[in-house]
């Protein structure tokens, strides 16, 4: 007999040109209900020749590593 397991994990990239406040308050509330029990959170950057590094709204970087990633973090390791 063989059996199935699911893990309960996130992977996500923070930061995509274009998510706003209310995008990143979405997740947030979605990682709190969730409580997964394994997650990577990546920031986005910009690779040169790819159409999202060209796109409007780019996240300022300082938002991406500074900011985003250690809040979710947090949400992750106290919810």
């Amino acid at each position: 007999m063989s059996r199935i397991t699911y893990m309960n994990a996130l992977c996500h990239t923070t930061g995509f040109p274009g998510e706003t406040e209310q995008d990143h308050r979405v997740l947030v509330n979605f990682v709190k209900e969730m409580k997964f029990e394994r997650a990577g959170v990546f920031a986005y950057s910009e690779e040169e020749g790819t159409p999202a590094a060209t796109m409007l709204n780019q996240v300022c970087v300082y938002l991406r590593l500074v900011f985003d990633i250690p809040f979710i973090l947090h949400v992750l390791l106290h919810s």
